[in-house]
């Protein structure tokens, strides 16, 4: 069976350091998390406070992946961001319009609510495509070996 994509030696080293640091990342944070907890301290109602640390992590990885032009699934990655990019964005309008509309504040009594935590979702994956396409206007705009 054919690889769907080939990784060269750098590219996969890096790989392995994008791993690295959202590993780190998510037990930093899972570690702070604790430390709220431990003087009583909610900041994200039910179980928004883990779902948002697993989806900045997974956020992290993917800016890495960007930032260091390492692709993982291949062609099929711009489609992937694009994809979780729209996603991301339709998340954001419909949370706001329904905050609009009067369902329910992003924040109670200090905490993000579920409105709130399904909203910053949204950025985080929406941020995605972001970095994608700064990047991609960044290397348009860079003229041709110009290597940092």
């Amino acid at each position: 069976m054919r690889k769907r994509t080939e990784l060269d030696e750098r590219q996969l080293w890096q790989r392995g350091n994008v791993f690295k640091h959202a590993f780190v990342f998510l037990l930093g944070a899972l570690a702070a998390e604790g430390a709220c907890k431990a003087f009583g301290i909610t900041w994200a109602e039910g179980p928004w406070e883990a779902v948002l640390l697993i989806w900045a992590s997974v956020a992290l990885c993917w800016w890495e992946f960007i930032l260091r032009d390492i692709s993982p699934m291949g062609r099929s990655q711009k489609t992937f961001f694009f994809a979780m990019g729209l996603c991301g964005l339709c998340i954001v309008v419909m949370e706001l319009a329904s905050l609009a509309a009067g369902r329910g504040p992003l924040l109670k009594e200090a905490m993000l609510t579920s409105a709130g935590a399904t909203t910053l979702i949204g950025c985080l994956m929406a941020s995605i495509l972001g970095v994608y396409l700064a990047k991609s206007l960044r290397d348009k705009r860079r003229p041709a070996g110009d290597e940092e």
